[in-house]
């Protein structure tokens, strides 16, 4: 059995203790051995190419701790100058975002970082908001570059919409709470999220829980506003009531929340997750349109398929 791992985790110059396997017509064939170290090359075909690769299952706790190793430095390294960090950050981000589109339209990257650039950076800056992204972090690493992605897509969105309608402070505030939307993920056990076969009904109980016990932990805090925690806490409510935890539907999910619950399906559904593949990005947007289409707010989705979708 194989474990798919990203590509964007996979650094210039460096040994893994571990097997690294390709995937050519649908058979893992051995990419780099052991003790291999990878070349610009060996990386650089990696990246230029729609390549999927994978370790052994019984490797997967090692590749973890040594792919992570790197990135969770970016957060969880002391840095006096809080914009350097940020500017990691969100290039770390923008990179698997890019790695996502791989070989697809140069255009829709160049849309998401023309409208959450800027200001990303400089919410990116701000002490608390990475103490909440290092909690999330230290917690679960899969959990933190969906949380810091989906903050970009959602900003993205937010700044589309409304950029001209609201005030950079506003903005600011509720970007903030994009990215910080699955704090709560932070109290679900990790056997839990990595789990690669279907959740009981236990299990799924406690992942449902976790937008109310974000919602605590950030209230209590008193940083966020409070159109902010609203989007921690209703960011799984869908526009026809089948979400949680509350089953609002249609204008009772705060306009922002119903933004977030876009950005929140999208990535996940292009990001590997342990019981599937990643979908491409337009055939994330595909499912999201002909399976899913119920679930968000018509006007918004429309949108947001204009911002990351094929040109027409």
């Amino acid at each position: 059995m194989y474990r798919e791992i990203p590509v964007s985790l996979v650094s210039v110059d460096k040994e893994y203790d571990f097997d690294i396997f390709l995937k050519i017509h649908d058979k893992q064939r051995l990419f780099a051995a052991k003790g291999a170290r990878l070349t610009n090359d060996h990386v650089g075909m990696l990246r230029s190419r729609d390549t999927h690769i994978f370790v052994l299952e019984q490797d997967w706790d090692t590749a973890r701790k040594q792919l992570y190793q790197r990135r969770s430095h970016v957060i969880i390294a002391p840095e006096s100058d809080t914009r350097k960090k940020a500017d990691r950050i969100y290039n770390s981000a923008m990179q698997s975002i890019k790695d996502a589109y791989r070989g697809l339209v140069p255009r829709t990257i160049s849309e998401v970082e023309k409208n959450a650039d800027e200001l990303v950076k400089l919410i990116l800056s701000d002490d608390k908001v990475i103490e909440g992204l290092k909690l999330i972090e230290t917690t679960d690493h899969f959990t933190y570059q969906h949380s810091v992605r989906v903050g970009i897509y959602a900003t993205a969105l937010l700044l589309k919409l409304m950029g001209d309608k609201l005030t950079r402070n506003q903005i600011k505030k509720l970007s903030t709470g994009y990215f910080l939307h699955d704090i709560g993920m932070t109290r679900i056990p990790m056997q839990i999220i990595e789990k690669p076969e279907q959740l009981s009904e236990f299990e799924w109980k406690l992942i449902r829980m976790h937008p109310i016990w974000g919602h605590e932990s950030i209230r209590k805090t008193e940083f966020l506003s409070i159109e902010a925690t609203n989007i921690i806490l209703t960011h799984h409510e869908r526009h026809d009531g089948s979400g949680y935890p509350n089953k609002s539907k249609g204008e009772e999910i705060p306009t922002y929340a119903r933004m977030c619950a876009i950005a929140d399906a999208f990535e996940s559904l292009t990001a590997q997750r342990p019981y599937r593949k990643a979908y491409e990005p337009f055939e994330a947007l595909r499912i999201m349109f002909q399976e899913m289409s119920r679930e968000f707010d018509p006007e918004l989705f429309m949108t947001f398929v204009k911002l990351l979708g094929p040109e027409a």
